[in-house]
């Protein structure tokens, strides 16, 4: 009951969190590249809600290729923009469009993503 309160079941979908890096080969040649950070790491997926009907055809559209994430707070991982998460379940990945957003003081963070293309 205890983990309920906190928000713990809801953490349902696994997600990897991908930083970019340049990559420099032999000839002094750089490309950028994606490293994995977190493998497995649990995440929340919000649904966009629709408060308004006249706001329902576009919250459909917007459901399809941005959506946003909740995890837990880690200390010293700041998601900018250039970030990629991949939805485990799915095998879809997202480009970050937003720096993260610290929520409740250190218990979560917030990222919002698009559907990469």
């Amino acid at each position: 009951m205890r983990d309920r309160r906190r928000g713990v079941g809801q953490f349902d979908r696994r997600i990897q969190i991908f930083k970019p890096v340049k990559i420099s080969n032999r000839v002094n040649e750089s490309k950028t590249g994606d490293e994995l950070v977190y493998d497995n790491f649990p995440a929340y997926r919000k649904e966009p809600g629709s408060v308004e009907e006249d706001n329902e055809k576009r919250n459909a559209s917007r459901s399809v290729t941005s959506v946003d994430w909740e995890i837990h707070f880690i200390p010293g991982l700041d998601i900018e923009t250039g970030w990629k998460i991949k939805d485990i379940f799915s095998g879809k990945l997202y480009n970050v469009v937003a720096d993260a957003t610290e929520i409740e003081r250190r218990k979560r963070i917030l990222i919002k993503t698009e559907l990469a293309k």
